[in-house]
């Protein structure tokens, strides 16, 4: 039998003895929220639940059941987009990591499939040292991509990028038939993928009332194999880190 990372897929004294040998574990974090009518709902979950699998596979990391929920307040109205009060987003995660720390988890990755979770996990983060030690970060793959060799620009809301690690993580959830150019931001104009003259601008929306179509860019380059190499390149990275962190001193 092959060794068990994901947690939820062990036995409760399965797990008591993995503890023995870390303190480190892995949540995925996503959300249910629209992305486009060739994608599926739970794209961000999908994608943080992937990479969170490899990370698992690759580097031997324990991975906690996944948080399918989060904070989508500008999708709210595209039906099937679950959206959760921040405030009690946090209270929910600080919840579920508490649990693992009262059974000798020290360091915590979020690992975050959904940009409207941020804000809440880095709050959760400072919460979690300040009360009880623990050391936690948080990363999100459109983040890192830019940086790496290819420099590939993930500003796009279910355009090629996204698009082309959801056919990884769930291929049989996309409809490439659907596939459509989106616009780049539909709010101002001069604004592209958030940014206003290159600079990040944050703007709370109801993108419902001002487009319909739901993917902002052009997904229909998206393929499999650019996902593959995108997803592999962002958990070699993620390996890199975690191996450092868990030399942290505490």
């Amino acid at each position: 039998m092959s060794k068990k990372y994901w947690i939820n897929q062990m036995s409760w004294t399965e797990f008591q003895e993995a503890m023995k040998q870390t303190d480190l574990i892995v949540i995925p974090i996503g959300v249910s929220e629209q992305h486009g009518r060739h994608n599926p709902i739970g794209t961000d979950t999908y994608i943080a639940e992937e990479c969170a699998d490899r990370l698992g596979k690759r580097g031997g990391f324990l991975i906690a059941p996944t948080l399918r929920y989060g904070a989508s307040p500008s999708f709210r109205n595209y039906p099937g987009t679950i959206t959760l009060n921040p405030i009690l987003l946090k209270k929910i995660v600080i919840g579920y990591a508490e649990s693992f720390i009262k059974h000798g988890v020290k360091r915590i990755l979020f690992l975050n499939g959904h940009g409207g979770n941020d804000a809440v996990l880095g709050a959760v983060c400072s919460y979690l040292y300040e009360t009880h030690g623990t050391i936690c970060s948080h990363s999100e793959w459109w983040k890192k991509m830019p940086f790496f060799p290819k420099k590939w620009n993930c500003e796009e809301h279910g355009g090629i990028y996204e698009t082309s690690m959801s056919l990884v993580a769930r291929p049989g959830t996309v409809n490439m038939e659907l596939a459509s150019v989106g616009p780049k931001d539909p709010f101002i104009p001069g604004m592209e993928g958030g940014r206003f003259k290159g600079a990040r601008v944050g703007i709370a929306t109801d993108s419902y009332k001002i487009d319909k179509h739901g993917n902002m860019g052009d997904p229909t380059g998206a393929s499999a194999e650019i996902g593959n190499e995108m997803t592999d390149e962002y958990v070699d990275f993620l390996i890199k880190f975690l191996n450092e962190l868990k030399n942290v001193n505490i």
